[in-house]
């Protein structure tokens, strides 16, 4: 399964998006490193990456998520990760790179460090 990925804009500040299957690279890799690019474009500050359905990513992915961090802290804003699990948080922890991260375990509560409502509540 090729990579999905939603967007639920939660308040005028705060993006969602969300990942489904495999973030590796090639194509997945680069149609999400240009979603990050058209968000920061639009002067979007706040993006929790909910990885909950992500059953998999590969180094490229992960530097691409890095990558993506950085550009959009540089542009003002944050990337926060939330639903790390399985092979995706070893990654992180095997590599060190979740140092680098806020993490939550869920979308909500990323949103909710945001200072956001989640959808629902």
């Amino acid at each position: 399964m090729n990579l999905t990925i939603t967007q639920e804009r939660i308040d005028p500040n705060i993006i969602v998006m969300r990942l489904e299957g495999r973030l590796t690279m090639g194509p997945d890799a680069d149609g999400f490193e240009s979603q990050i690019s058209e968000l920061i474009r639009t002067n979007q500050q706040r993006i929790v990456l909910d990885l909950t359905q992500l059953s998999y990513m590969d180094s490229t992915g992960l530097g691409t998520v890095a990558t993506c961090s950085g550009k959009l802290r540089q542009a003002g804003g944050e990337l926060c990760l939330a639903g790390l699990k399985g092979s995706v948080q070893k990654l992180f922890k095997l590599t060190g790179v979740e140092r680098i991260f806020r993490i939550h375990a869920t979308a909500a509560q990323g949103i909710e460090y945001f200072g956001g409502r989640p959808t629902g509540a």
